[in-house]
């Protein structure tokens, strides 16, 4: 049978954050010591060293409104408005029209949009490669 997930309280995950970063204990020490694997405890203090800057800003009741708001509605739509219809839709176009919906996008980059239509990125960037008379003679003969 399979374990729970555990969860931790942002307090905990502050505390044992914050003493890997003083560095008095090392990673794998702390984590020994609260039961803790090395690597989610150096994904907390990555965290926490990007969020720190943010308890300083000025706006804080405002930014923690819309970044939820934000995360509510990138759930619910699939992070970009054109992932659903690429999920759903997609699949029945043929090739040839599927390689023409990709586009230069600052939100949804190529790779994701070949991920979404089910292509291969390698055919979207393939370019073939005229044969010359030398060649289709020699397919001819075989």
């Amino acid at each position: 049978m399979s374990k729970k997930r555990k969860l931790y309280s942002s307090e905990f995950k502050a505390k044992v954050a914050l003493a890997a970063i003083r560095g008095e204990e090392t990673v794998p020490e702390l984590a020994a010591r609260h039961g803790l694997h090395p690597t989610q405890i150096n994904s907390w203090k990555r965290q926490l060293i990007e969020q720190a800057a943010e308890v300083f800003s000025k706006d804080q009741s405002e930014g923690k409104a819309e970044t939820s708001t934000k995360d509510d509605l990138h759930r619910v739509i699939g992070h970009d408005g054109r992932t659903r219809f690429f999920g759903q839709k997609a699949q029945s176009l043929s090739l040839a029209q599927r390689k023409k919906m990709i586009e230069s996008n600052e939100k949804l980059s190529q790779t994701r949009q070949c991920q979404l239509l089910s292509l291969a990125r390698s055919t979207f960037y393939y370019q073939p490669q005229p044969l010359d008379n030398e060649k289709l003679a020699l397919l001819r003969k075989l």
